[in-house]
């Protein structure tokens, strides 16, 4: 089994003449693996609730999928009152890289808003969590650890302001939101009359090859 620095290397040499990193900079290397389908310690999440809507919906046709609220204000609360103040001093590519080379203390995984090197992450409003030391996923490391804070933000949708002291636990911080099958064509139907399709989501001839595709292989304009 690859080691997650032997996953980036391989990586690597087979994209180079696509893309120009500088050789160990993990944290870059990282984000572009994670981005076109290579395994890493990243979760992909974005800023773009329609985006998310589309994925769920063109996914596992004959199953319920979900969509998940991440409330990521709240989220980076929790996550410096539960980390070392010296693991959150660092810029986020030093932690990556510090994680990667097993020289990290940070258990729970941490998010940011990524720079946009590649047309696919901006149109897909792409929005990172890096996992941790812990193996475990986002749901099992949440459950049960509930905590006090003094907020230093307003999070409008939980009702709470600046200096507010409140308990906030695991469902304030994820939201779930089931999709049945069933109504998966409609909502797809309806994302592509707002320019959520395909096409628009992986820029260049490849979205247009699948969105094509879909469309050859699925009417949904004719489907009542």
């Amino acid at each position: 089994m690859r080691t997650e620095i032997g996953i980036l290397i391989d990586f690597s040499r087979e994209a180079c003449a696509y893309i120009k990193i500088e050789k160990e900079d993990w944290f870059r290397l990282a984000e572009y693996a994670q981005h076109f389908g290579a395994p890493t310690r990243y979760l992909d999440w974005t800023s773009n609730p329609l985006v998310a809507l589309f994925f769920a919906c063109s996914t596992r046709k004959t199953r319920i999928s979900a969509v998940w609220l991440f409330q990521h204000i709240l989220y980076r609360e929790f996550w410096e009152s539960r980390t070392p103040s010296h693991e959150v001093a660092k810029d986020i590519p030093q932690r990556v890289a510090d994680l990667i080379n097993n020289k990290s203390e940070i258990e729970f995984p941490f998010a940011y808003s990524p720079y946009y090197p590649d047309l696919r992450m901006s149109a897909q409003s792409s929005y990172f969590m890096v996992w941790g030391t812990s193996g475990k996923s986002l749901n099992e490391q949440l459950k049960g650890k509930n905590i006090s804070l003094v907020l230093t933000k307003n999070i409008p949708n939980l009702g709470a302001k600046i200096g507010d002291s409140k308990v906030f636990g695991y469902d304030d911080f994820l939201v779930q939101f089931l999709i049945h099958p069933q109504y998966k064509r409609l909502i797809l139907r309806e994302l592509d009359l707002m320019g959520i399709n395909e096409k628009t989501l992986f820029p260049g001839l490849d979205g247009i090859g699948k969105y094509v595709q879909r469309k050859s292989q699925c009417d949904y304009y004719n489907d009542s």
